[in-house]
């Protein structure tokens, strides 16, 4: 079951998108180290869930009856940004996991802000699926609410991959590629791409 997202979820999201993450190679570029990785991973994933996204965005949970099984964080329009208070919390948490790559993580978190279009649209900041329920259309399933409100209301999207596989799942709900972007020293590259909303007779056909 596909529900909104609230704060006893917590837990169970940074479950799921720890597990979704750990393997990623921007994740692993972040924590060279595989050691304790899935746990900064949960951390990270509930406090930004807890300090913006489910009080200033929309967030969506799979839900299979035993957990959370999967998760995707919206940011609606002009409200992608977070607040100076919560990027304060975020680096006093953050600190300490990265260690001696915080200047490269922070070069590279600059260099997307960089990127991010000023026009408003609605931001995909994070999809993730536990792996033991991966291939059964929850990705999907977590983007159709908010994708069919940008149709409806005529707003784009916009979103950050970093995988191929992901990147190929965008695709097939409209996102295209605006440009590819490396994190510093060899770093892995990341996708930025951007979803123009589609007319709603084309929506109704898809």
């Amino acid at each position: 079951m596909i529900r909104k997202g609230a704060a006893a979820d917590l837990p169970g999201i940074g479950r799921a998108l720890a597990a979704a993450f750990e393997t990623d190679p921007v994740t692993a570029w972040y924590w060279r180290r595989r050691t304790h990785r899935r746990e900064h991973l949960s951390a990270w994933f509930s406090l930004i869930a807890r300090m913006h996204f489910l009080p200033h965005g929309q967030v969506f949970v799979a839900d299979d009856g035993d957990g959370i099984a999967g998760c995707a964080m919206w940011a609606g329009p002009g409200a992608w940004r977070f607040s100076m208070r919560a990027e304060l919390r975020l680096a006093r948490e953050v600190v300490p996991r990265l260690g001696l790559r915080l200047p490269l993580a922070t070069v590279a978190m600059r260099r997307m802000e960089s990127r991010h279009p000023e026009e408003p649209h609605w931001y995909l900041s994070t999809l993730g699926v536990d792996p033991e329920h991966q291939g059964q259309g929850l990705g999907s399933r977590l983007m159709f609410e908010i994708l069919e409100r940008c149709d409806r209301e005529a707003l784009p999207a916009y979103l950050e991959s970093s995988t191929e596989d992901s990147k190929a799942l965008y695709e097939r709900h409209g996102f295209e590629t605006r440009e590819t972007i490396h994190l510093p020293l060899g770093g892995p590259p990341l996708w930025l791409m951007w979803r123009d909303p589609k007319s709603t007779e084309a929506a109704r056909a898809s």
